[in-house]
């Protein structure tokens, strides 16, 4: 495969911890990468897809499971290599795309006061985010996996969430003050 999007080496990476299938998959996203890297079963579906045909999974029935027509997914010698390569690459920068900034950022058109209850509003949303970090936290620690790479991507994100929060006040603080 001459260009693979970000998609297709997050899915090699969920796989490279065993095989599962496409629901397993985007239940794993959802309770480990979802607060630096999301997909959408729309990404998630067609990737598996050409990831399959091109050689870097292996899909399989199982015959174990209630559902006889449950696929699993494998890394195959080629998909372990082409993630291994791709792990051992400089990362591109990275886009944010985080759609409170960009309102807030034509927030001239609002209120002061509807600006600092939308400020309000997502430093909440942080504040629930937070919790759930802290409870993950726990079960990795729980579960003893040494070295925990896992543990050190999930304090990323709890370092950013302290950020955001302080900026969250901090923002409110220089409205209310311009608002007098």
């Amino acid at each position: 495969m001459s260009r693979k999007g970000k998609t297709s080496y997050a899915l090699l990476g969920v796989l490279s911890f065993g095989p599962k299938s496409a629901y397993e998959i985007s239940q794993f996203i959802e309770r480990s990468t979802r607060h630096f890297w999301s997909e959408s079963d729309g990404q998630l579906y067609p990737n598996l897809k050409k990831l399959t045909e091109a050689g870097l999974l292996r899909c399989d029935r199982d015959g174990q499971s209630a559902q006889p027509n449950k696929k699993l997914y494998s890394l195959t010698k080629l998909g372990e290599a082409s993630l291994l390569e791709w792990l051992r690459q400089a990362p591109t920068t990275f886009t944010v795309r985080n759609e409170f900034l960009l309102q807030l950022f034509f927030g001239h058109k609002l209120s002061v006061t509807e600006n600092i209850q939308k400020i309000e509003a997502y430093r909440h949303e942080l504040v629930k985010y937070e919790a759930l970090f802290d409870s993950i936290e726990q079960r990795i620690k729980e579960q003893g996996q040494e070295p925990s790479y896992l543990l050190l991507s999930l304090s990323y994100g709890q370092y950013s969430l302290k950020a955001e929060i302080q900026w969250c006040d901090h923002a409110i603080k220089q409205l209310k003050k311009g608002k007098k």
